[in-house]
């Protein structure tokens, strides 16, 4: 019997094992929805550098400030790891997608509302803890849906999604800066995962049999 972490039987294994031979489609379905929170992750996490000179512009920021923004979502992330990586073995994979997606969307539209070095640095440091839980729960969640045999390509898929991200970016924030300014960029892409965590919220079940 292939387990968990904790020694539990995945919700894939379980179905499998019920009905040999017949797996649910659905899953497909769960990993379309995993590699868009991929996508917007990565996103969220990269959008500042497009926005990077008109901020430090607007707010007469140095390069040495704009770094410390860069750094204060890096050591959030870190340090939001393993505490993310509790909460999701404790609440499961739905419910903690569904808050920390909505929660880092929310600070990624409040970085618009900045208004200078001190509450840009707070922004992006609580934004990285809230980003902090994404992959630990996203990869719990692959683990109740999908049999062994087929979480490589699973991961292959959303890791594949969030890297192309950074070469939509560019490409999205520009166009969005150009026409409405820099403070759109935050706008739009923290409501695509406002968007996403309803999304996740109506269509996951952490265990295929509570589908």
């Amino acid at each position: 019997m292939n387990t968990n972490v904790s020694g539990v039987a995945s919700g894939a294994d379980i179905a499998n094992q019920a009905n040999p031979g017949k797996r649910t489609s659905y899953r497909w379905w769960v990993l379309f929805m995993l590699a868009m929170m991929a996508l917007i992750t990565f996103m969220d996490r990269t959008n500042i550098s497009i926005a990077a000179p008109k901020m430090s512009q607007e707010f007469g920021l140095t390069k040495t400030q704009m770094g410390f923004v860069f750094s204060a979502f890096a050591w959030a992330y870190a340090l939001g790891q393993l505490p993310g990586g509790w909460a999701t073995d404790k609440f499961g994979p739905r419910n903690i997608l569904f808050i920390v997606v909505l929660f880092w969307s929310l600070m990624t539209m409040a970085t618009a509302h900045a208004a200078g070095f001190v509450s840009l640095l707070v922004i992006r440091f609580i934004f990285g803890l809230g980003e902090a839980a994404s992959w630990p729960a996203g990869t719990q969640a692959m683990q109740f849906w999908f049999p062994k045999s087929e979480r490589g390509l699973a991961n292959g898929v959303t890791h594949s999604c969030g890297q192309f991200a950074t070469s939509v970016v560019p490409l999205v924030a520009v166009a969005l800066m150009t026409h409405l300014g820099w403070r759109a960029i935050f706008h739009v892409f923290g409501a695509a995962g406002i968007i996403w965590s309803l999304a996740w919220w109506f269509m996951y079940r952490d265990r295929p049999a509570e589908h």
